[in-house]
């Protein structure tokens, strides 16, 4: 039974240590800008100007998603691979 209660708390763990690796390589600059929109705009879309968003956005695209989602994903799953079969 401690099997599965630690299960979540590992892949827990797991994803705040990959998020905090990959978040990490985001320039000292660019990370104090986002925590500063999202001070100002208390988390609230409604509140981020256009000029603010597009900063956002250029932020969020020097992250590597592929590589910190193949990171989370689960050990020793086969590949889903799409399509038809030959």
């Amino acid at each position: 039974m401690l099997k599965f209660r630690a299960l979540p708390w590992l892949l827990l763990l797991d994803v705040a240590l990959v998020t905090t690796r990959y978040l990490s390589r985001i320039a000292e600059e660019d990370r104090a800008r986002v925590i500063d929109i999202a001070l100002r705009s208390k988390g609230l879309p409604n509140k981020v100007t256009a000029q603010e968003r597009d900063d956002l956005m250029r932020v969020a695209r020097t992250i590597d998603w592929r590589g910190a989602a193949a990171e989370m994903a689960p050990r020793g799953t086969k590949r889903v691979v799409r399509g038809r079969k030959k």
